[in-house]
């Protein structure tokens, strides 16, 4: 399930990280910013393909419980990185 930080998470960053320790850093780091959180490759995968207006910049882990964050850039059409900034 993602977790919204604000109600209006499109076109911002999106967070990509499975250990709950870590989200809650980066949640404070990222305050300021409209983020949208996902624990979960799936939940990730689902909303990517929903979203109308992808996140400016996405911060994945690359290993992940249910798979592989590189491999999914890797057989995802839609992943444009020339829209979306990504640091992994």
């Amino acid at each position: 399930m993602s977790e919204n930080i604000n109600t209006s998470n499109q076109g911002a960053v999106w967070v990509l990280e499975d250990d709950d320790q870590m989200r809650r850093i980066l949640k404070s780091l990222l305050q300021s910013y409209r983020c949208q959180y996902f624990k979960t490759l799936k939940d990730f995968d689902s909303e990517w393909k929903k979203a109308a207006k992808k996140p400016l910049l996405l911060l994945a882990d690359l290993s992940l419980p249910d798979g592989s964050f590189l491999n999914w850039m890797e057989t995802n059409g839609t992943f444009k990185v020339m829209t979306t900034k990504c640091i992994v």
